[in-house]
């Protein structure tokens, strides 16, 4: 339509009005279906655009924000029990925390010692590692995480 309407200066409605009743060859069929594909693929990639520049901004403001931070032995112990408060298990009498988000893990861990003064030899770690999570990976993670205690 936009082709039509275009060549002949008509309103798209009117070349549609038009065109209505025409059946199309089996090539221009697939030439509108390709250009169809076409449209849909350079939307996804104009999405991931300014979606990654979003990010990068947030991550800019993020950044700005937190250099503007004087971390303390107190702003530590203030994270380490926000994320046990909203990760950690609460029904037991040793302090427990289970996720699977690698960082969280890594900026836990940092935390805990840092914000409390706790004997590190008391420190356990069980993984539970699923099935479907590749064999190297497993053992790799375990590798890594023992680097942060």
């Amino acid at each position: 339509m936009n082709e039509i309407s275009k060549k002949l200066k008509i309103a798209k409605s009117t070349s549609s009005l038009w065109t209505s009743d025409v059946l199309l060859p089996t090539f221009a069929q697939k030439r509108l279906i390709d250009r169809q594909i076409q449209g849909q693929y350079k939307t996804v990639l104009l999405k991931k655009i300014l979606r990654d520049n979003q990010d990068k901004k947030r991550h800019e403001k993020a950044s700005r924000l937190f250099s503007q931070i004087k971390f303390s032995k107190e702003i530590f112990r203030l994270n380490c029990a926000l994320i046990w408060w909203c990760k950690g298990n609460k029904c037991t009498s040793t302090l427990r925390f289970t996720n699977s988000a690698p960082t969280l893990i890594k900026n836990y861990l940092f935390l805990l010692p840092s914000s409390f003064n706790l004997k590190e030899s008391k420190f356990r770690v069980l993984m539970h590692l699923h099935n479907y999570i590749p064999r190297r990976f497993r053992k790799s993670s375990g590798a890594k995480l023992q680097i942060y205690l």
